[in-house]
Formats: structure tokens, sequence, C-alpha cells
């Protein structure tokens, strides 16, 4: 039998950049229990959080340098102990 791929969708509203680290840092807890591959979509206006959503996911997973937006180079790959983890924009 094939194995379906599944698709959900989350609306959360935070309220400030501090609330977007934290959930970034929960989700990594989720995330690092996941045992294959995953895509996380992050979709939003310029200035929306959408890179400090993601530093929060990369501090938890135990990332302690800097992150940054990847608008001008596109990606910016980070190697953590769980493997490799690619930060893109596309826009």
């Amino acid at each position: 039998m094939a194995q379906a791929n599944t698709v959900a969708q989350l609306a959360i509203t935070l309220d400030g950049e501090q609330q977007m680290v934290n959930f970034g840092v929960n989700l990594a807890s989720a995330i690092d229990k996941i045992k294959s591959p995953l895509l996380i979509l992050l979709n939003g206006d310029l200035g929306a959080g959408k890179t400090t959503i993601s530093r929060g996911i990369l501090q938890g997973l135990g990332h302690h340098g800097t992150v940054k937006s990847p608008t001008y180079t596109l990606v910016e790959p980070y190697k953590l102990d769980l493997g490799k983890i690619f930060h893109f924009d596309l826009y």
C-alpha cells in the first residue's frame, strides 16, 4: 500500500519578538522527535517575523550563533547535531 503524504496548516497569533522566539523553541522540541525529513513553510509579509521564528527553531535545536535572514543569499545552511538545516527565503 502506498504511503500518503500529510499536509497540515496552522494559524497562530504571536505578540512580539520574544513570543515568536519562544514559539520557535517549542516547535523545535517537536521537530527533534521527527526522524524523517521535514519541510516547514512560513508565509508572511516583510518584517512579519519569519526569521525570528526560524531563529527560535534553530536555537531550540542547538544552534548558538546568529541567525540572519537569507533575503540576499536565498539560503543559509546550518550544521547541527541532528543534521543539516536549510533556511530559505523565497519570494
